[in-house]
């Protein structure tokens, strides 16, 4: 395993009979220039797209098949059961409802991480077209310490206050792109499309849930609430401990 630069590990959880699937390996496909592999949850529900995720499989994409409907564990759950597969420097997270706006994307990252270390802990926060959402991508360093890619649905938030536990700024200034151990991409990536506005939903066969309404009910069945005491000392626990690795030297 390479320690700089290196692979990319691309964590893709996919809602059942997702309509965009198909649009979004066509871009991976089409605009993945570098070592990169696309790991996919799938549904065991799914009846629309079984061909088609026939002919990832040809195409060397990983599939995994879930057997619990999508949205009953919750959307880190599916991510931290990829992430156990992912055999990359990096791990970058995801879903189906993003476009890939920039053709060698893959590399574009690469420029950003070509001096850092994979086996310390960094975290790395891709640009995307609309300022305010993001999706991040870990080192092999992070993940080693504390073994899981985020802790509840709402990754952003969750790797947004670990980092401001470890010590670092969280600057959403896109013009600062190396700030302590959180970088961000010279380059906007990716685009997330609106799923309400779609018509799709996170949970099939349910109508009107959009990402962030799921991501709320899936908070509240594991912590009780948004930004509760037991969430934020879970936060703070994650964050003490990068931070102690990296006082260590990783």
């Amino acid at each position: 395993m390479n320690k700089k630069g290196g692979k990319i590990s691309l964590l893709v959880p996919v809602r059942p009979d997702s309509a965009l699937i198909s649009r979004f390996i066509a871009e991976y496909c089409g605009k993945t220039f570098g070592d990169t592999e696309l790991l996919l949850m799938i549904s065991s529900q799914d009846t629309q797209n079984g061909v088609f995720f026939d002919q990832c499989r040809k195409k060397g994409i990983r599939i995994f098949v879930e057997n619990a409907s999508y949205g009953q564990k919750g959307h880190h759950v599916y991510i931290n059961e990829l992430a156990k597969y992912a055999t990359g420097d990096w791990i970058l997270t995801l879903c189906d409802d993003v476009r890939i706006i920039k053709e060698g994307w893959d590399n574009h990252l690469r420029e950003v991480i070509d001096d850092v270390d994979s086996q310390k802990v960094y975290c790395v926060i891709p640009q995307l077209m609309v300022n305010g959402d993001n999706f991040f991508m870990i080192s092999r360093g992070w993940y080693e310490t504390v073994g899981r890619v985020f802790g509840y649905p709402n990754g952003d938030s969750w790797l947004g206050y670990v980092i401001r536990y470890i010590g670092e700024p969280y600057n959403n200034n896109r013009e600062v792109y190396k700030d302590g151990r959180v970088i961000r991409s010279k380059d906007v990536l990716f685009e997330v499309l609106d799923s309400k506005d779609l018509g799709e939903t996170y949970i099939g066969g349910e109508e009107g849930y959009n990402r962030i309404i799921l991501n709320r009910q899936e908070i509240e069945l594991e912590y009780g609430d948004w930004l509760n005491p037991v969430l934020d000392a879970a936060m703070k626990e994650e964050g003490l401990k990068l931070k102690d690795a990296i006082s260590k030297g990783k």
